[in-house]
């Protein structure tokens, strides 16, 4: 799904305010977070790293709470539908840009090395991820 379609979706079926720019980011943030719940245990220290990275996106705080808010929302059990068209929408962008890949795998790797460095079950789920999203 191309990201302004999966922007109209999203926002209506969440009910977000994200910008296309600001879901964009939080889009691409998603595989990362999903690697560091993948071991059971988003922990204190990745918490932090994510609440700082959605921070970072705007200066207005609102939109950092709403991008940390979904992004806790995806990784949830009642979110697979979600989930799964949104790694479709990672997927259909990085099919037209695969610079953003690298970008991905960056985040996935700083994200389960963030603390106590990277356990199997997060090596495998970066693993699992990059060939979901072809990267």
């Amino acid at each position: 799904m191309e990201i302004q379609k999966c922007h109209e979706w999203y926002t209506n079926e969440r009910g977000t305010f994200l910008t296309i720019d600001h879901f964009s980011s939080m889009i691409m943030m998603l595989p990362s977070v999903m690697v560091a719940g993948s071991d059971g245990d988003f922990d204190e220290l990745e918490k932090q790293n994510l609440a700082n990275s959605c921070k970072e996106i705007d200066s207005n705080l609102h939109v950092g709470f709403e991008i940390y808010s979904e992004l806790c929302y995806l990784l949830s059990a009642g979110a697979e539908n979600h989930r799964n068209t949104v790694l479709d929408c990672i997927k259909a962008e990085l099919n037209k840009d695969q610079s953003y890949g690298e970008l991905i795998i960056e985040m996935m790797t700083e994200m389960a090395d963030s603390s106590d460095g990277i356990s199997d079950t997060e090596a495998a789920k970066i693993a699992e991820l990059r060939s979901v999203l072809s990267i």
